[in-house]
């Protein structure tokens, strides 16, 4: 289950932030910088976990990775669309999240014997994650308001969250 969370939340965001900027009523090349913010944030995340893989535990990286993915969500709840939140939640998010999977997939090597077969569950869950949650956070925005992507964020995080902690407890961890 944490894949298909980690994936929703992470394909969620990154496909709605567009939305969301011109939602607040960004410009258009506002719009694509909040974008890029995100993936910037997310390319410097992913290589900050590889730098910093060799020095912490899969464990600590990925509860450091969680933890920080829902104070980014709470910036942005709390945030509640004023312009400084919303660039320091992206950028955030981003950096939070970006190093969430492959960590994930190493402390499950230390864990159990990972197989193709396991494997495959994983990448099955994780795209399905990608094509059910942002379905859903449309569904949710567009029954609400903007202001319900935020916490359809805050929400998968916690959810992520809840996945690892329970992954850990049963793996022993």
């Amino acid at each position: 289950s944490f894949f298909l969370l980690y994936v929703g939340l992470e394909v969620g965001f990154a496909g709605w932030v567009p939305t969301y900027g011109e939602e607040l009523s960004f410009s258009d090349a506002g719009v694509a910088w909040l974008t890029a913010t995100f993936w910037i944030g997310f390319t410097s995340g992913r290589l900050l976990a590889s730098a910093i893989a060799h020095r912490y535990r899969p464990k600590v990286v990925l509860e450091a990775s969680c933890a920080l993915t829902i104070v980014a969500a709470l910036v942005l709840v709390i945030g509640d669309g004023r312009t400084a939140p919303v660039w320091g939640g992206t950028a955030l998010i981003g950096v939070a999240v970006a190093p969430q999977f492959p960590v994930m997939l190493s402390y499950l090597e230390r864990r159990i014997h990972v197989t193709g077969y396991a494997t495959s569950w994983f990448i099955g869950a994780a795209g399905l994650g990608g094509l059910v949650f942002p379905w859903l956070m449309g569904r949710w925005i567009d029954g609400w308001s903007e202001a319900a992507r935020p916490w359809s964020i805050l929400g998968l995080g916690v959810a992520t969250v809840a996945s690892f902690a329970l992954t850990n407890r049963r793996l022993g961890g």
